[in-house]
């Protein structure tokens, strides 16, 4: 029963967090950028000194590097959060699918997600944005596989240390 109640918890964040993802991609192209300047302004607040001394063609620059960072950023993490979703969804399942299959479903939803996006004013599809994307739910999916491998390795030695230690 645990496991099945488990199950349900996560997929129904899966389908919530798809939502998100869903809802974030509705928005029109302005009100996209609205919120990521959003985000820029408050890094160089934060971050970069004088930055009002600095003359308009670098503020310019600084800005629409910062955006660029702040929007793909956004990107891979909305996916990297899709992927632990659908990882602890399947944690029962056979290893090698526990680490392939969320990077699969991350994937085909970010491809949809970029269609849908092609009926949204102001944005359109890009396949450079999947492949942005899916590499967020390629990273951490390979950050949970070494956690887990390093876990495995020191749960394993703790274990020959205390037979060794029984064994006196």
């Amino acid at each position: 029963m645990k496991k099945n109640k488990r199950k349900i918890i996560f997929g129904i964040l899966i389908i919530s967090w798809m939502l998100v993802i869903f809802l974030f991609s509705s928005q029109n192209g302005d009100s996209s950028s609205g919120s990521s300047q959003k985000i820029v302004n408050a890094i160089i607040n934060i971050f970069v000194r004088n930055f009002d001394s600095y003359s308009l063609e670098r503020q310019a620059s600084i800005m629409s590097k910062l955006s660029f960072f702040v929007r793909k950023g956004a990107h891979m993490t909305e996916y990297a959060i899709l992927a632990i979703l659908v990882f602890f969804f399947l944690a029962d399942n056979l290893k090698i699918f526990r680490y392939l299959i969320p990077v699969l479903v991350c994937f085909i939803y970010a491809c949809t997600d970029e269609f849908h996006q092609s009926f949204v004013s102001g944005r359109g599809p890009s396949f450079k944005d999947v492949m942005i994307d899916t590499l967020g739910s390629i990273l951490i999916i390979v950050c949970l596989f070494v956690f887990f491998f390093i876990k495995k390795r020191l749960q394993k030695k703790k274990m020959q240390t205390q037979l060794y230690i029984n064994e006196k």
